[in-house]
């Protein structure tokens, strides 16, 4: 109990940072430092907003009225001076062209909305009966990849959702569509986050329903599936802070796949040590009783299952050596979680909480445990442990 308890407490701050690690979807920052792109990337945030290099575009469909009337443009107008939310670095749209802070009229302005070009490009007419189509670009102060671009797409959704929801205003019943990189990002974040939630959903069951028909004891099945996800979320912490430690400031997260991957992996791997654990356990113990049978399970099995994590992670650290950032964090992680199931939960976790479990079923204290020394009971030979248990 006691190891089991200092164990757990050692082991639980990682395992509180793994529950919240918060991902990135910058594909460039898994890139190197000289790769062409992240290149061109590093000098075009040097010369201009760190927005333009990908802004967030938005397509407004209003069914049934005219945006080229005096009553749109006042509309667009106004449209243009409220997309200014926190975080909104600039507003090009028909009113705003070159997307300079709205401050009423001025030929120039006049003359750039009234271009054929800034026309083509801000207002488009529709098919007859379907409306007119405005576009806006905004550009963002955070970069396009970003989890804060996400949250000023958030706030500039809401603020639109107002508008079409607003009986005084002209914007109700419209069509608010949004296309670039952030908005990609922020709905790529929205789709993984629900296949990851029914992916580790369905393989938690169907990893308990086989336990639950090979061992048929739900209490140790159920304490077998914890300790791997416990492990798990030790894994993520502990790579999220040796990352962070690593990469310093350049440091935004781990790559998104790397907590679904690592998930299904190590459940996987994990159990199947567990199981074979188990399984040997209650084998010995029809034999040798309970204290009996688990620490020759343990002696049994050992070799073979720290081989197999040796072996298993060493695999996995070669990803380690791969160019892509994502790529080595995937390795990182997979080996560390692997040697901690190997070194830490098969041979500690599993067998200590199995010891008290089997205390609170019968009545003889463990061999060489403080209740046996207190009755006077020596540690025999293992001869003498069988015939006794």
């Amino acid at each position: 109990g006691r190891i089991l308890v200092i164990c757990t407490l050692v082991m639980l701050p990682f395992a509180v940072v793994g529950a919240r690690v918060e991902v990135t979807y910058d594909f460039l920052s898994e890139l190197s430092p000289d790769c062409p792109s992240r290149v061109g990337a590093t000098a075009m945030r040097k010369h201009y907003p760190v927005g333009e290099t990908g802004p967030l575009t938005l397509l407004v469909r209003t069914p049934d009225r005219d945006l080229d009337a005096a009553e749109g443009k006042k509309a667009l107008q106004q449209l243009t001076r409220d997309l200014y939310v926190e975080g909104v670095y600039a507003v090009r749209s028909l009113d705003e062209p070159r997307g300079d802070p709205p401050r009423g009229y001025s030929l120039k302005k006049a003359a750039l909305q009234t271009h054929q070009l800034t026309r083509s490009l801000y207002l488009s007419k529709g098919q007859a009966g379907a409306g007119d189509i405005a576009r806006f670009e905004l550009i963002l102060d955070h970069e396009p990849f970003s989890l804060e671009s996400t949250h000023v797409l958030a706030r500039v959704d809401e603020r639109l959702e107002q508008e079409a929801a607003n009986e005084n205003s002209y914007w109700q019943s419209s069509e608010f569509l949004f296309a670039g990189t952030t908005a990609a990002i922020r709905d790529l974040r929205l789709v993984t986050g629900r296949d990851n939630l029914l992916i580790q959903v369905l393989v938690v069951f169907a990893v308990l329903s086989v336990l639950l028909l090979t061992l048929r004891r739900p209490v140790i099945c159920l304490y077998l599936i914890v300790s791997v996800l416990f492990s798990y979320y030790v894994t993520l912490g502990m790579t999220e802070l040796f990352f962070q430690f690593a990469y310093g400031q350049n440091f935004q997260g781990l790559d998104w796949k790397v907590p679904l991957f690592v998930f299904v992996i190590l459940v996987a791997i994990g159990q199947d040590y567990n199981i074979y654990l188990a399984t040997r356990v209650f084998q010995e113990q029809a034999e040798h009783g309970p204290f009996g049978g688990l620490r020759r399970a343990i002696v049994s099995t050992g070799g073979i299952i720290t081989s197999c994590g040796i072996i298993m992670a060493g695999t996995f650290v070669s990803m380690t050596t791969g160019s892509l950032r994502g790529m080595a964090e995937l390795g990182f992680a997979l080996s560390l979680g692997v040697l901690l199931d190997t070194f830490i939960v098969r041979p500690i976790l599993v067998p200590a909480f199995l010891a008290m479990l089997f205390r609170q079923r019968t009545s003889e204290p463990p061999i060489g445990s403080w209740m046996s020394r207190r009755h006077g009971l020596r540690k025999p030979s293992e001869e003498n442990v069988t015939r006794s248990v």
